[in-house]
């Protein structure tokens, strides 16, 4: 969880557990729910057969969606970003919202991102086509037997699940070499 400023969590200042205890508490999650028939789907989420949230498939699978509300947030389809006003008044005098078009470095990043969390991981073919970026696999992670490379996709291993974020950021690192420090 963020500790986000002004919230109640964060208020509340509760301890927090060491990285140690975290990745504990993850594996046994993960090895209980697999003894109980539930299959990991995202890093975080476990379903039974035809039973997996197509809400959150629709966002790991980088499909647009539209954010309607204040605060929305939305993804069109030319990978356009929108956002309305979170300040209800200010929505209810002009409810549309902002909309920017990322780069084709930080829409390759996004990708990368959301879609390697998946367990059908990054489609390459995908990222390619939006971006002009191709993904790799970094030579650590590989070795390191975290995540797995073919012609198509990279995808997460049992062990590469827990660290998705950190072996996102190494992908993304491999786009642009030169530029290492904007996503490690």
């Amino acid at each position: 969880l963020t500790r986000e400023v002004g919230t109640p969590f964060t208020r509340a200042n509760l301890a927090t557990a060491d990285d140690d205890l975290w990745r504990e508490l993850y594996d046994t999650t993960v090895t209980t729910f697999h003894r109980n028939g539930l299959a990991r789907y995202e890093v975080s989420n476990f379903a039974k057969e035809g039973h997996r949230c197509l809400h959150n498939e629709h966002y790991w699978r980088a499909r647009p969606w539209v954010g309607l509300g204040p605060g929305a947030h939305g993804w069109e389809p030319d990978s356009t970003r929108t956002v309305g006003t979170s300040d209800i008044d200010a929505w209810l005098t002009d409810p549309q919202p902002v909309r920017a078009r990322p780069t084709d470095l930080e829409l390759a990043a996004e990708l990368i991102g959301s879609t390697l969390r998946h367990a059908d991981g990054i489609d390459r073919h995908l990222v390619r086509a939006r971006t002009g970026f191709d993904p790799r696999l970094p030579a650590i992670v590989e070795r390191q037997a975290l995540a797995t490379m073919t012609a198509s996709t990279i995808r997460l291993t049992s062990a590469g699940f827990p660290l998705a974020d950190g072996i996102a950021a190494r992908i993304c690192a491999e786009l642009l070499p030169g530029q290492r420090a904007l996503y490690a």
